[in-house]
């Protein structure tokens, strides 16, 4: 199969998994921007840039394969050995309290300089990656069990549900209701 078949491929398949895409957003978006830029700087061999996009895209691709759920280390293949670190404790800890400062001593650095490093591999502050993260998690919880709606932010680390509810609606850029109706609650 030709590079461009491949791709084309890839995208269909991605593209049929939409429950499954918000893991992909960032992932794709970078990919895509980087390898754009690139075109744009040179001339080079679009054929040798899809190859690079589809190398880049391989865990994704073995995602969507087995319908298990990406790891954050593998959406951030280039980060920084101490935030790779932090992605897995908040892939395992979401749930509980997560303060960056409580991450950055459990690494065994400052909180500054864990803030810094997280912000340039990730693209996101501390803060807001969690925040995203924890509803996405919401979002796969709903998606599969929607009567959960009320245990739904405790379940992903939120203390208050009229916090949990703006959060959602910051992340998502819709509320909550809407979501439910969407998923057919």
């Amino acid at each position: 199969m030709n590079i461009f078949h491949e791709f084309r491929a890839f995208v269909r398949l991605w593209s049929t998994k939409s429950a499954s895409i918000h893991p992909f957003t960032a992932l794709i978006a970078g990919v895509i921007s980087t390898v754009a830029g690139e075109c744009l700087k040179v001339e080079i061999n679009f054929s040798l840039q899809l190859e690079k996009i589809l190398a880049k895209l391989e865990p994704a691709k073995a995602y969507l394969g087995t319908g298990q759920t990406l790891k954050l280390v593998d959406q951030y293949p280039d980060a920084h050995p101490v935030v790779k670190k932090a992605l897995n404790i908040i892939e395992e800890g979401y749930a509980s309290d997560l303060s960056q400062s409580d991450v950055a001593e459990r690494l065994g650095i400052t909180a500054e300089y864990f803030s810094y490093i997280f912000a340039k591999s990730t693209g996101k502050s501390y803060t807001k990656f969690l925040r995203a993260y924890r509803i996405n998690k919401a979002m796969d919880i709903l998606s599969k069990d929607p009567d959960k709606k009320n245990d739904v932010c405790l379940m992903v680390g939120f203390r208050d549900q009229k916090y949990f509810a703006k959060c959602f609606k910051e992340v998502t850029g819709k509320p909550l209701s809407e979501y439910l109706q969407e998923i057919g609650e």
